[in-house]
């Protein structure tokens, strides 16, 4: 399945990277970093750490103004933070100054923005809360928009995304690797 360009995933990802040089740029913050955060990108394209304390981060939003939502599991022996994030660059230089969970309680490996709120799942469903735009509260009430989907095997996380009409197209990971 593609992914937009706003989307971000990989297991374990320790660092949230800015991707291109032009939005970085645009929107005035520091330079990309010399070495590009030690990958290989092709011309015209440059990265850098944003933030690099969040674990167990898997996608992520990238707000119009900048701010970045980012749905985490936590995981075995304390590594990971679970539930909604958002990395704020407050001061303009191209690195997350600020850090706020605003959901908790469960783990989540997909977020997506639609029709004013901010959507994520949670292993066995997906919820939503009102998107705030640069607010730094918490949700206070998360809405059930599915629920009671299974939570076994090798595969829990339900990634989705969300058609233009409200369509919800949501995956299902197999219960194994190897159909034991």
């Amino acid at each position: 399945m593609a992914r937009t360009s706003n989307s971000l995933m990989g297991a374990g990802i320790a660092s949230l990277l800015a991707i291109t040089a032009a939005t970085a740029q645009a929107r005035g913050n520091a330079p990309c970093a010399a070495d590009n955060a030690g990958l290989k990108l092709p011309a015209g394209f440059c990265a850098s750490i944003f933030s690099d304390t969040l674990r167990g981060a898997r996608h992520m939003w990238v707000a119009p103004n900048g701010d970045v939502y980012v749905a985490s599991q936590a995981g075995g022996r304390g590594v990971g933070h679970g539930g909604v994030w958002l990395l704020r660059d407050e001061n303009h230089d191209g690195v997350a100054d600020a850090r706020v969970q605003l959901a908790s309680g469960f783990n989540s490996s997909e977020i997506r923005m639609f029709d004013g709120y901010l959507y994520a799942e949670n292993m066995t469903g997906v919820v939503r809360f009102p998107y705030k735009p640069r607010s730094t509260e918490p949700a206070t009430k998360l809405d059930t928009i599915v629920d009671g989907l299974p939570r076994n095997g090798d595969h829990t996380t339900k990634t989705f995304v969300i058609a233009r009409d409200g369509s919800l197209y949501l995956d299902i990971g197999s219960a194994t690797n190897a159909c034991q």
